[in-house]
């Protein structure tokens, strides 16, 4: 698992304003993805340019998926933590 304390910020950051679904985080199985040839980029953030960003290209098998977190999120749409993995409110006051 690659910096998970990185979601809530990046989840913030592009989607806070979508609020029409309910958000889940996957564990996936990057081997499997490749196994699929589900093609996987490895791109720049726009938040942290020192940080690489997994970018999945094509649909996730759900054999490569080995865990669904639920997210959690307030009444004004702010992602605050992601159940299991980041546990703690991740949001800046």
């Amino acid at each position: 698992m690659h910096m998970p304390e990185k979601l809530v910020e990046t989840a913030n950051c592009f989607y806070k304003d979508d609020t029409e679904m309910e958000w889940i985080c996957l564990q996936i199985n990057t081997t499997g993805l490749a196994f699929n040839s589900i093609e996987v980029k490895m791109e720049e953030s726009t938040i942290d340019p020192t940080l690489k960003c997994p970018h999945i290209f094509g649909g996730i098998p759900k054999e490569c998926v080995s865990k669904v977190y639920p997210v959690q999120r307030g009444e004004d749409g702010a992602f605050l933590f992601i159940k299991g993995l980041t546990d703690v409110c991740c949001t800046k006051k």
